[in-house]
C-alpha cells in the first residue's frame, strides 16, 4: 500500500509472481488479469490516476488474506480476498463496490 501510495510501481510489483491472477477489478481492458504482464498493465492504469488507496479490516486467516479498501473519493470497496504463498500475492479476488458510509 506504501508503495502504491508513492506510486512506485516497481515496488508494487514485486509483491506478485509470474502466476497471479486478479479477478474482479473494474478496469476499463479486462476484469480478469491473468499473468504477470496484464498486471503489470493493470497497475499502470492504476497508478497513473494518482489516488490514494487506503485499507481497513485487514484479516489474516492462513494463506488467505482479506480487506476493504477505499480508492479516491468514491472507490470503496468490501471483501477483498487474496491468496499469499512467500510474502506474493497468488490470487487476488476483488470485493463488491459498496456505499463507503458502509466500510468501518
Amino acid at each position: 500500500i506504501e508503495a502504491y501510495n508513492k506510486g512506485d510501481f516497481d515496488a508494487v510489483m514485486t509483491h506478485f509472481v509470474v502466476e497471479s491472477t486478479i479477478t474482479g477489478h473494474p478496469t476499463d481492458f479486462d476484469p480478469v488479469a491473468t499473468d504477470i504482464y496484464s498486471i503489470r498493465t493493470l497497475h499502470k492504469q492504476d497508478l497513473s490516476s494518482g489516488q490514494q488507496y487506503v485499507i481497513s479490516k485487514l484479516s489474516v486467516e492462513g494463506d488467505t488474506v482479506t480487506w476493504n479498501s477505499v480508492w479516491g473519493d468514491d472507490g470503496c470497496v468490501q471483501g477483498h480476498s487474496a491468496v499469499v504463498e512467500d510474502g506474493k500475492m497468488l490470487s487476488w479476488i476483488w470485493g463488491e463496490f459498496v456505499d463507503c458510509s458502509e466500510l468501518d
